[in-house]
C-alpha cells in the first residue's frame, strides 16, 4: 500500500531549515518527521523522485544540512533500506537525505540523472560534517569527498555537450566547503585540482576569460601585487601585514581588496603600499583593473581552497605574469594558472613536498608564519584565576587554544591517554572562536570527549572548556594560568602556538606529515625549541607528561621559551618576513624570465616540440577548452603584434561586427573591414565614426573574382556565398566581390600585418586572393569547417601546403561543438591544438581556426609556447619545457 504524504508539509521546511541553526530543538524535531514522511513515500512510491528534487523546498531541506543531525532507529531503519536500493533513484535520494556522505554505499555516478536530482543529490553530498564523531572518519571523509568532487567533476568538466551541467557547477560553486577535508593526513591535490578545473570550466564557459598574455614586462622595479578579500583584524591580515609593513624597497607594491575594512590595519596598508586598490565590485572590472596594472606577480593572500569565495574565483584567473599563492591558504589552490606556492624550508616535511601542490613549490629559507599582531592593541578586560575557571590551583594544567574543528576524534582520544598517564592533571579547551564559526554543535562535542575519556577512567571533573574571550590579551590571562600547552593535529596550530609562546607556557607538538600538519613544528624549530617537537604519538604523550610531571623541567622550559622569544617573538619579525616575501617574488619573477629567454634561444624546431608537448598535456583541460577564436586572438595574436609592429595594418575578411578588429585599431592600427551582410552595418558605422579614417568598411564579399556575387544571408546569422549548412537562408542580395589582390593593389596598401578570414566556407578562396609576395602578413587566422563543401580534408591539407610553400607555418585549433550550429547552439570547444594537422569531432568532420605564422618566426613560436606554458599548472610545467 502506497503511503499517504502530504506534500504541503513541505512547504514549511525553508522556515523551518533557516530557524535550525539557532539550535531550537522542537523546530529540528518538526524537520526530521517531514524528512522521515517524505523518505517513506519516495521509497513507497507514492511520490517520483525527480518531482521531489524539482521541489525548491527540497533544496531547502537539503541546504539545511539535514543529514548533520541523529536519527533515531525509525530513521535508521528507513536509512538500511534505502541503502539496500541505492542503484535506483528512489532509493538513491531516500538514503542521501538520511545518511551522511561518508556512509553512503558509494558515490553515485551523477550523469544519467535528471538536471534537478542530480542537483539536490550535489547539496547533500557537499553538505560538510559539523564535527567527526569516532576515530578514522576525518580520513574517510576526505577520500570520500574526493570521490564526490570526482563525480561532480565528471559532469561539469567531463560532459561539455550536457546543457545542464552549468546548473551543477553552480551548485558546487555555491555549496562545496572542503575545510573539514583539512583535518586529516590525505595529500588534496588531486581533489583541489579537480576542484579547480570546475570552476575554470565555469569560468570559460561564462566568457571570463579566465587564460591571459602580457606583452613584455616593463623595465625597473618588479611589479607586485597583494590580493585579500579585506584587512580586518583577522589572523590571514596579520599575515599580510607581516609581508608589507617593512616593505622592501626593491619591489613597486599594490595592496588589492575586495571588500572594505575600515580602521587602522587599511590605514597601514595605504601608508605602506605604493598604492592601494579597492575592487569594483563586478569581477569582469576586477579582473581587468587588475590584469591592465600589468603586474609582475601577484600574491593570493586569501584562503582560496575552501570555499569559492570573490577571491578564489579571481585568483582561478591569469592576474599577473607570476601567480602566487600564499600560506594563507594551507593547501594547494589547485588553479592551473597559480604558478608557485610560497612556503618555507621548515614548513614541508616529508620526501616529496611538492606532492602536495599543483603549483611549483617554492620553499623560502626558514619558515613562512610570520603574524604583525604587534598592530593588536587589544586591552584585557578580565582576571581570570584558577578557581573562576573551575582548576584546582596545585594541579599541572595542560591547555589548548585550538579551535573546534582541529579537535578531532584522534586529538582528544590522546589527551584522553595524557589524563590518564598523568592522573592529577587538569585540561582546559578553549575551542568556540567566533572568528571560524557563529555555529557549534557543541553538544555532540562534549559528548564525544566525555566518552574518550571516561573509556580510560578520566572523570568529567578533568577537563574544562571555557568560552571565548574578548580579546587575544584576556586570552593570554588564561594561558598564563596554565603549565603546558598540547598542539593540535592532524592540522597544527599557527597562531593558536603563538599565544601560548607570548606567555611562556611550553608547547608540545607532533611533527605533521604535510604543511598543514607541520606548521607548529616548523615554528618550534625556526625558534630553536624543535626539541618540544614530537615524531609520533607516543613520543607527544611522553614529552607532554614529562613537562606536566617534572616541575623542575617545566620552570626550565619556560625560561627558554622566554629567551627565545625576547626581545619580541621571533614571528612577529616584519623585516625579515618582508625580504623574504619581495625575495621570492623577485626570484620567481626572474625564473619566468629566464624560461622564456630559454624559449627565445630555442630553434624553431624545437618551438614547434615543445608546443606539441605542451599542448598534449593540456588535453581535455578547461583552459585550453577555451581556446575559441577570440581567445586565440586575446592570447596568441594581439601580446605579439602589439609588440611587434606597434601601428601595423589589419585586413578583416567577415569582419561582422568588428571584433576580432577593435582591439588592434584601439592600439593605432588602422584596418580594412569587409563586411557585405547590410545586418552589420550599423555595427560598422559605429566602428568608423569612432576610428575615422584608420577603419575603413567595405560592404563587399572576398573570393576568387572582383565584380559582383551573391550572399546567402542566413536566417541564423551565418550568411556567405552559398546556402549555409547550418541554417536556412533568409534572403538573397547582390553585393560587390573583390580579390585581396586587386584590392590592395588599387588601394596602395603598402603592408599587412593581420590577415583574417571568416566567411563561411569560402575562407580558402579568400585567403589565396591575397598576394603573400607583396604583403607578407605576420599571422593570418583562417576559419574553417570540412562541413563545407570547399573545405574538404583534401583542400585543407593542400591549403596548408600551399601556404608552407609561401614561407607560412600553422598552428590548427580544432573544436567539437555542443549539439549544431543549426540549433543556434554555439558553444563550442577545443579539442586539439596542433601544427598543421586537423582533429576530427564526434561527428566526423574537422572544424576550428588555423593560425599561420612565418615559419621562420622563433619569437612568435616562443610567446606561443610561454602563453601554453602560462595555462599549465605550475608543478607540471617544468617536466614538460624541460628546464
Amino acid at each position: 500500500m502506497r503511503t499517504q504524504f502530504d506534500v504541503g508539509a513541505l512547504k514549511a521546511v525553508p522556515t523551518l531549515a533557516s530557524a535550525i541553526a539557532a539550535g531550537d530543538p522542537a523546530t529540528l524535531a518538526t524537520l526530521l518527521e517531514v524528512r522521515r514522511g517524505l523518505v517513506r513515500a519516495i521509497l513507497d512510491g507514492a511520490v517520483s523522485p525527480d518531482d521531489v528534487a524539482a521541489m525548491p523546498e527540497t533544496a531547502a531541506l537539503a541546504q539545511a544540512g539535514i543529514t548533520r543531525f541523529p536519527s533515531d532507529p525509525a530513521d535508521r531503519a528507513l536509512a538500511a533500506e534505502a541503502c539496500g536500493r541505492f542503484a535506483e533513484p528512489s532509493g538513491l535520494l531516500a538514503a542521501a537525505l538520511l545518511v551522511p556522505p561518508v556512509d553512503l554505499p558509494s558515490v553515485p555516478d551523477l550523469g544519467p540523472l535528471s538536471g534537478p536530482l542530480r542537483e539536490v543529490l550535489a547539496t547533500l553530498l557537499l553538505t560538510a560534517p559539523a564535527l567527526f564523531s569516532r576515530l578514522g572518519e576525518g580520513e574517510l571523509y576526505a577520500e570520500r569527498l574526493e570521490t564526490i568532487v570526482e563525480a561532480i567533476h565528471r559532469v561539469v568538466v567531463g560532459r561539455p555537450e550536457d546543457p545542464e551541467r552549468m546548473a551543477l557547477g553552480m551548485v558546487f560553486a555555491q555549496r562545496s566547503n572542503l575545510l573539514m577535508a583539512y583535518f586529516s593526513t590525505r595529500n588534496l591535490r588531486r581533489m583541489l585540482r579537480l576542484r579547480g578545473e570546475i570552476v575554470e570550466t565555469m569560468l570559460v564557459t561564462a566568457r571570463r576569460r579566465p587564460a591571459f598574455a602580457f606583452g613584455e614586462r616593463r623595465p625597473g622595479k618588479v611589479r607586485v601585487g597583494l590580493l585579500i578579500h579585506a584587512l580586518p583584524p583577522f589572523t590571514e591580515t596579520y599575515l599580510a601585514v607581516s609581508q608589507f609593513e617593512a616593505r622592501s624597497s626593491d619591489i613597486h607594491l599594490t595592496i588589492y581588496t575586495v571588500e572594505a575594512a575600515p580602521g587602522p590595519i587599511e590605514d597601514l596598508a595605504r601608508a605602506k603600499a605604493d598604492a592601494f586598490v579597492r575592487l569594483d565590485p563586478d569581477l569582469n572590472e576586477q579582473i581587468r583593473h587588475i590584469r591592465a596594472d600589468d603586474l609582475d606577480a601577484i600574491v593570493v593572500h586569501s584562503n582560496v581552497s575552501a570555499i569559492v569565495n570573490p577571491v578564489a574565483i579571481l585568483s582561478a584567473c591569469r592576474l599577473a605574469r607570476v601567480q602566487i599563492v600564499s600560506s594563507a591558504t594551507p593547501t594547494s589552490s589547485g588553479f592551473a594558472v597559480a604558478d608557485a606556492y610560497l612556503s618555507g624550508v621548515e614548513n614541508e616535511p616529508g620526501t616529496d613536498p611538492q606532492g602536495d601542490y599543483v603549483e611549483h613549490l617554492h620553499r623560502m629559507p626558514g619558515y613562512v608564519n610570520y603574524y604583525a599582531f604587534q598592530h593588536d592593541h587589544s586591552q584585557a578586560t578580565l582576571a581570570p584565576t584558577r578557581a573562576a575557571l573551575g582548576l584546582p590551583e596545585d594541579a599541572p594544567v595542560f591547555f589548548s587554544g585550538a579551535n573546534f574543528f582541529k579537535l578531532g576524534p584522534e586529538v582528544t582520544a590522546l589527551w584522553a591517554r595524557l589524563l590518564a598517564t598523568v592522573p592529577d592533571a587538569q585540561l582546559l579547551i578553549m575551542p568556540f572562536a567566533p572568528s571560524w564559526s557563529a555555529n557549534y554543535h557543541s553538544r555532540p562535542f562534549f559528548d564525544r570527549i566525555a566518552a574518550q575519556f571516561e573509556a580510560v577512567g578520566v572523570g568529567r571533573e578533568r577537563w574544562k572548556a571555557a568560552q571565548p574571550v574578548p580579546s587575544r590579551a584576556d586570552l593570554h590571562r588564561i594561558a598564563a594560568l596554565a603549565d603546558v600547552y598540547i598542539d593540535a593535529h592532524p592540522f597544527s596550530g599557527a597562531c593558536s602556538l603563538i599565544d601560548p609562546l607570548t606567555v611562556g607556557l611550553p608547547v608540545v607538538t607532533l611533527a605533521g606529515t604535510r604543511f598543514r600538519g607541520h606548521v607548529g613544528a616548523a615554528m618550534l624549530s625556526g625558534a630553536g625549541l624543535g626539541d618540544f617537537v614530537a615524531r609520533d604519538e607516543d613520543e607527544y604523550l611522553a614529552k607532554a607528561a614529562a613537562l606536566a610531571r617534572d616541575t623542575v623541567a617545566r620552570r626550565m622550559a619556560t625560561e627558554r621559551v622566554r629567551a627565545a622569544m625576547r626581545p619580541t617573538l621571533p614571528y612577529f619579525d616584519v623585516a625579515t618576513a618582508g625580504r623574504k616575501f619581495a625575495d621570492a617574488a623577485i626570484s620567481l619573477v626572474e625564473a619566468r624570465v629566464g624560461r622564456m629567454a630559454r624559449l627565445r634561444a630555442s630553434s624553431t624546431d624545437q618551438l614547434v616540440g615543445t608546443i606539441a608537448r605542451l599542448a598534449a598535456e593540456l588535453a581535455g583541460t578547461p583552459l585550453l577548452r577555451g581556446l575559441t577564436d577570440t581567445e586565440i586572438l586575446h592570447l596568441f595574436v594581439l601580446p605579439y603584434l602589439r609588440d611587434a609592429c606597434p601601428a601595423g595594418h589589419a585586413i578583416d575578411v567577415g569582419a561582422c561586427v568588428g571584433e576580432m578588429s577593435i582591439e588592434l585599431l584601439e592600439a593605432g592600427w588602422t584596418a580594412d573591414l569587409f563586411e557585405p551582410d547590410p545586418a552589420c552595418a550599423p555595427a560598422m558605422a559605429r566602428i568608423a565614426g569612432h576610428f575615422g579614417a584608420r577603419a575603413r568598411h567595405h560592404a563587399a564579399l572576398v573570393g576568387e573574382t572582383s565584380g559582383e556575387g551573391a550572399l546567402f544571408r542566413s536566417d541564423i546569422g551565418l550568411s556567405g556565398r552559398a546556402p549555409s549548412a547550418f541554417g536556412a537562408t533568409a534572403d538573397i542580395v547582390r553585393v560587390p566581390s573583390v580579390r585581396l589582390d586587386e584590392f590592395a593593389a588599387r588601394q596602395g596598401i603598402e603592408r599587412v600585418d593581420w590577415l583574417k578570414v571568416d566567411c563561411e566556407g569560402y575562407d580558402f578562396d579568400a585567403l589565396e586572393s591575397h598576394d603573400f609576395t607583396r604583403l607578407p602578413p605576420r599571422l593570418a587566422l583562417v576559419e574553417y569547417t570540412t562541413a563545407h563543401a570547399r573545405q574538404s580534408e583534401a583542400r585543407t591539407h593542400a591549403v596548408i601546403d600551399a601556404m608552407r610553400a609561401r614561407g607560412y607555418a600553422a598552428l590548427v585549433f580544432s573544436y567539437e561543438d555542443a549539439g549544431n550550429f543549426a540549433r543556434r547552439n554555439w558553444d563550442h570547444w577545443c579539442i586539439g591544438l596542433t601544427a598543421g594537422t586537423l582533429t576530427r569531432c564526434a561527428a566526423g568532420h574537422s572544424q576550428g581556426n588555423i593560425l599561420f605564422y612565418r615559419a621562420d618566426d622563433a619569437e612568435f613560436l616562443a610567446r606561443a609556447a610561454m602563453t601554453l606554458a602560462d595555462i599549465l599548472p605550475g608543478a607540471a610545467r617544468e617536466g614538460v619545457l624541460g628546464f
